[in-house]
């Protein structure tokens, strides 16, 4: 089975075509939703607008031969619901691999601790496993007490890192 060598949260990963080498660039551990209304209340399908990648490392538990991994990342939310994301299946083709997961948008149940794990398998009958728990703070700020339409909360709501 790969090998998970490390995961980091950033705002952009990016490979460089002539090095081969990874940059890591604004690497995310607090996220801040600044609004100037209330933001929308929080629910299973609230989420905030934000771009970032998770970008991973895998190497091959045999060196001389092609393994797949399936992965995926959970998300455990501050009120205890755990979101799942899609399956990626990754083929191990050379020695390592590097996975760039993006998002434009993350799941908001509230502010608090987010943590996003990244879990893997080799068949889809075996349990999942975890490789990493990567935990985020989110805060709210900036909030008042006037309660938005949704169309002002799409169009004044950020996040930023």
């Amino acid at each position: 089975m790969p090998k998970h060598i490390w995961s980091v949260l950033c705002y952009k990963g990016c490979l460089d075509q002539f090095t081969n080498q990874v940059s890591l660039l604004d690497v995310i551990e607090i996220i801040t939703i600044r609004s100037k209304t209330k933001p929308a209340e929080p629910g299973p399908h609230a989420s905030v607008p934000i771009k970032m990648h998770l970008v991973s490392l895998w190497t091959r538990s045999h060196p001389d031969r092609a393994e797949p991994v399936v992965t995926r990342i959970l998300i455990q939310a501050p009120d205890g619901s755990k979101i799942p994301g899609s399956e990626v299946t990754l083929e191990l083709e050379k020695p390592s691999l590097r996975n760039f997961m993006s998002f434009t948008t993350m799941p908001f149940r509230g502010p608090g601790q987010y943590i996003f794990v990244v879990q893997y398998r080799s068949e889809p009958t075996e349990p999942w496993q975890v490789a990493v728990s990567i935990p985020i703070e989110v805060r709210v700020e900036g909030a008042s007490d006037k309660a938005p339409s949704v169309e002002e909360s799409s169009k004044e709501e950020t996040a930023s890192r």
